[in-house]
Order: C-alpha cells, then structure tokens, then sequence
C-alpha cells in the first residue's frame, strides 16, 4: 500500500475527490457495491465513499483487497468476501 495510514489515505481521497476523483471499476459483494477509484496518478479501494488504502496501480489495489490487505469496510475483511483480483471479473465503470 502506498499510503500507509488510514489518515493519510482518507485525507489524499478527500483532497483527490473534491478534485476529480473517477470511479473505475466495481465489484457487487453481499454488503454491497466495492470501487476502484483513481486521482492524480493514485488508485483507491473505496467502500460507502471511505476509501481502504492508497496505491501506485490499479492492480495492487485490486490484489490487495482481494486478499483482505486493506482497512476494513463495515467490520468486514474484504477478503471474505470473494472479491476477485482479476479486473477482467469486475464491472467497467470509467475512463
């Protein structure tokens, strides 16, 4: 993870996202919808708008999550909840 406290990635989502931070890809598991997100060269694992960690490209943040290597969401390891860390398995959303 790049960002490596959860300060920190909050704080550069919020910055990214009043700029333009794009959803990319998503991902519908049992609690609901998980987005990659990305802004300015860095991509986000995002969950009911918080984001779980910063990275350098979409597929570390994508193999993180999948494996459960991100802050949680709801109390939940996203490990648990199938997420794939193939891309081509999840849903398309932006540019």
């Amino acid at each position: 993870m790049a960002c490596s406290v959860a300060a920190t990635a909050s704080n550069q989502f919020r910055q990214s996202h009043s700029l333009a931070v794009t959803p990319l890809y998503a991902y519908l598991t049992r609690i609901g919808t998980f987005y990659i997100s990305g802004a300015n060269g860095k991509f986000y694992p995002v969950f009911e708008d918080q984001p779980l960690g910063c990275y350098r490209s979409i597929e570390e943040a994508v193999s993180d999550l999948s494996k459960g290597q991100t802050f949680s969401a709801r109390d939940t390891n996203p490990g648990e909840l199938g997420i794939p860390d193939d891309l081509g398995l999840w849903k398309r959303i932006g540019a």
